[in-house]
């Protein structure tokens, strides 16, 4: 059902989850999405009320592990779910929609809880779109759902993944298990870079006295593991600091500055199991920046649902609401920066370039400006359309 769901949305260049930042929720457009595949969001809910759920495959073998159809599917699901989210804030059921966000949260821990890193990397997406979607509904939150602000916004997804250590290590299992086959002369690099080749079977036996295959055991595939070896302990020791920093400042620079000047690596199996750990680092240090800004608004609206009103400056909140003020991850010694005006709230971080660009792009405007800060916006109070 996923997959079918999947293809049929992606068909096109104008479908709402290729815009999700600015679409125009309430429209013909995607109301006709919505009443499309009901059914599927009515999946996804039930999946994600589950305590657990994942998927079962047989990780021993190279094609369980590289074929997994479902990965993108996910991300364009929880899209779905977002937007059904927003609506349902729109049309008045607010309430229904904070649940539908705090499923959300359940998906991203649910698809991180798989082994390789491009789950993290995608249960941190899937996290990211969930506190956007938050940051959305609660300029509509009532004291009726002051309650529900409990449920969402827990902070604790990225934290549990100990910024991605486990997917780091399956990884590194994975790649040793490549460098152990070669060795072994169960298959070659040309054979287990070919396309054509059957899925979880070795090669045939002609492969394994092949003179290529054969001289690249004696005399590259030991300083090939090596190099790789040293690479990956590097990521463990940054991604042990990154995730042991808190809220602490971690030198993200620094970590790419590493990334640049140590380089790929050279390796012919090395390469192809290479991880951007300054990447890595940098896409830890943005969900951090989306979580803390997402704390920053619900303590606002919490002060808006006490006082009716948003507070007039972000030190009104503590320590009532906030216990401080967060930390800026990118920058040493600063906070988020909370820019206050008749639009609404803006809490971001400068995030890559160290500059502030005025923060990120105001909900419905397309994402063209030139920025990278990272952060949330909160609009002010206004009822839901249902409710006018």
């Amino acid at each position: 059902e996923l997959l079918a769901v999947d293809e049929e949305l992606m068909k096109g260049r104008n479908s709402p989850l290729l815009k999700f930042s600015s679409v125009d929720v309430p429209s013909e457009e995607v109301t006709d999405l919505l009443d499309e595949h009901a059914e599927a969001i009515d999946l996804l809910r039930q999946g994600a009320d589950r305590p657990e759920c994942c998927f079962y495959r047989d990780w021993s073998k190279a094609s369980e592990v590289w074929r997994r159809s479902e990965t993108g599917p996910l991300q364009r699901a929880a899209l779905l779910l977002a937007i059904a989210a927003r609506r349902l804030a729109i049309d008045g059921n607010v309430k229904a929609a904070l649940e539908d966000i705090v499923r959300l949260e359940r998906m991203a821990r649910h698809v991180a809880q798989e082994p390789l890193l491009v789950d993290g990397l995608l249960g941190s997406a899937i996290d990211y779109k969930a506190r956007e979607t938050l940051a959305g509904v609660l300029p509509m939150v009532s004291t009726e759902q002051a309650g529900q602000l409990d449920a969402v916004n827990r902070g604790d997804f990225i934290q549990a993944t100990a910024f991605f250590e486990r997917h780091l290590a399956s990884e590194e299992a994975l790649a040793i298990h490549a460098f152990t086959s070669h060795a072994e002369g169960d298959y070659d690099v040309t054979w287990m870079t070919s396309d054509d080749k059957p899925p979880g079977e070795s090669p045939p036996v002609r492969h394994r006295f092949h003179p290529i295959a054969m001289l690249y055991r004696c005399f590259v595939l030991g300083p090939d593991f090596a190099s790789y070896r040293a690479r990956m302990k590097r990521c463990h020791e940054m991604a042990r600091k990154s995730a042991a920093s808190g809220d602490s400042h971690f030198d993200v620079d620094a970590c790419v500055r590493d990334e640049i000047e140590k380089g790929r690596p050279t390796g012919i199996v090395s390469k192809l199991f290479h991880l951007p750990i300054g990447g890595l680092v940098w896409n830890h240090a943005g969900s951090r920046v989306q979580q803390r800004a997402a704390t920053v608004l619900v303590a606002a609206t919490r002060a808006r649902l006490a006082h009716g009103k948003l507070p007039d400056s972000v030190e009104s909140l503590v320590p009532e609401y906030l216990p401080a003020i967060p930390r800026d991850p990118f920058l040493k010694d600063n906070s988020l920066i909370v820019r206050i005006s008749d639009e609404g709230w803006s809490v971001y971080a400068v995030s890559w370039n160290g500059t502030d660009d005025g923060g990120p792009p105001r909900p419905g405007e397309e994402p063209n400006r030139k920025t990278d800060d990272r952060g949330l916006w909160l609009e002010p109070s206004h009822k839901p359309t249902g409710d006018l």
